[in-house]
């Protein structure tokens, strides 16, 4: 039989859908150890809803234990994180992640933002090592 993506993959959040205007904000920590499987590729998928104004840009952050956060080196980076304008809206953005960080997320920076944009992501695991993972 064969096995269906259902079967390899966990997504888990990686920012909340919601408004935001300008500032700083950090995304939702993703453990690639989830359910102890140790998963060694993860992709984020960002989805741009409806963005009015500002510029949106992305860092993808690494660390050993959830707490202390290092700027990922782009070898361990597929593709290029996005920035975002208005022209951008209702558009999917993938990067992926290969590095040995066990903790990975997105960080954004809203600039020019009067009221700004609706956007969020998500953090598929892929490559654990077992499967079927377990949802």
């Amino acid at each position: 039989m064969r096995t269906s993506l259902y079967q390899t993959v966990v997504p888990l959040p990686a920012f909340d859908i919601e408004l935001r205007a300008t500032g700083d904000y950090d995304g939702i920590t993703v453990d690639r150890g989830y359910k102890d499987n140790f998963f060694r590729t993860s992709m984020f998928i960002i989805h741009a809803g409806t963005i009015t104004d500002g510029t949106i840009t992305f860092v993808m952050e690494d660390s050993d234990n959830g707490s202390s956060w290092n700027t990922a080196d782009a070898k361990y980076m597929q593709g290029t994180l996005p920035t975002i304008l208005a022209a951008d809206a209702d558009k999917v953005y993938s990067v992926g992640y290969l590095g040995p960080a066990r903790y990975v997320r997105l960080t954004a920076s809203v600039a020019n933002g009067a009221t700004g944009g609706t956007w969020g992501a998500v953090c598929i695991n892929s490559d654990g090592r077992r499967e079927p993972v377990t949802h």
